[in-house]
């Protein structure tokens, strides 16, 4: 019997059996029905008391049941044989629960915040488009051209905002289906210059390719095509008119890298623990939306890399993509 497994029950039951082994030898020295009285009331009374032990210990797992139901304990019933295996149970399906409604709470609290981050970052656009509208009818023909250049660039923004949007919602819900091929850095960064390549001639920045190392990882070409892109955006957003950027590539035993290197503003050690959180900008004058760098990494530890940054004022930043060796 399994509940035999419990040790105290286990006493009570062999406590029994003794008990009428002993009224057994004594049948033959005294008078049977005495004898059957008195084998009947201790077997009662073993019994009683086996059923009572049972019934608190019961009534302690119950207890610490509704207890934990109404979110008012964190204790633990330790116990052994059957009950124990219960109340483990109970244990473990509590943890269960507490880890759940923490996660829960957690990703509603991320929610929360996400849409106050997009709430703001919204507003503002929209706000710039509405002033500049009433400006658009009350000025003359002269001004309204200016005016129009400075409504399509709170447009273009609302654009960029909309799609990076899109990007994040994706990656806060799990969405991106990562298609992992094989993919060789300098094809990745070829194409990543080309998508970059009118805006850094729209600021006479040199943009060079160092492939010293060349070297093939796998990971979704779409994703990291993204990751460098907005790495070599940010870089021209920060760098002045006729500076020079550099992508070259690095390979150790432990990881290869493709390293991005810019004679930018660069950036104050205050911020850079900063620059990869969600809709953070390091001014309010230099254009975007401040999610790029959140995205590329993002998409770096779902390919089991990251992003590491290096950077002086006055001179530039670096930024390692890191592709850790399994």
């Amino acid at each position: 019997m399994k509940m035999l497994k419990d040790k105290k029950i286990y006493i009570c039951f062999f406590s029994m059996i003794t008990v009428n082994i002993l009224f057994l030898l004594l049948f033959f020295h005294v008078q049977h029905f005495v004898v059957l009285i008195m084998t009947s009331t201790v077997n009662i009374l073993i019994l009683y008391l086996t059923i009572n032990h049972i019934g608190k210990r019961l009534e302690i797992i119950s207890k610490n049941v509704e207890e934990n139901i109404n979110g008012n304990n964190e204790s633990e019933i330790y116990e052994e044989g059957i009950i124990g295996s219960i109340s483990n149970q109970i244990n473990n399906l509590h943890k269960r629960n507490l880890f759940m409604y923490e996660q829960s709470k957690l990703e509603k609290e991320n929610i929360v915040k996400l849409i106050t981050e997009i709430s703001h970052q919204v507003k503002t656009p929209i706000g710039s488009l509405q002033v500049l509208n009433e400006l658009m009818l009350d000025n003359d023909e002269s001004k309204r051209k200016e005016v129009n250049q400075l409504m399509k660039n709170e447009l273009s923004r609302l654009q960029w905002l909309s799609y990076f949007l899109f990007d994040i919602s994706k990656l806060e819900c799990g969405m991106i289906n990562l298609k992992f091929t094989g993919v060789k850095a300098s094809e990745l960064i070829r194409k990543s210059i080309e998508s970059v390549y009118t805006k850094y001639l729209e600021k006479d920045i040199e943009l060079y390719g160092e492939i010293v190392n060349d070297f093939a990882m796998d990971g979704d070409k779409k994703w990291l095509h993204e990751t460098l892109t907005n790495i070599l955006d940010n870089a021209i957003k920060y760098s002045e008119c006729n500076t020079t950027v550099t992508i070259s590539t690095k390979v150790t035993p432990l990881d290869k890298r493709i390293i991005i290197t810019d004679e930018g503003k660069g950036i104050n050690r205050e911020h850079l623990s900063k620059i990869f959180n969600r809709f953070y900008k390091i001014d309010n004058e230099t254009e975007g939306v401040g999610v790029g760098l959140y995205l590329a990494k993002q998409i770096m530890r779902l390919h089991g890399g990251t992003i590491k940054v290096s950077s002086e004022v006055g001179k530039g930043s670096a930024f390692e993509v890191i592709f850790y060796e399994k």
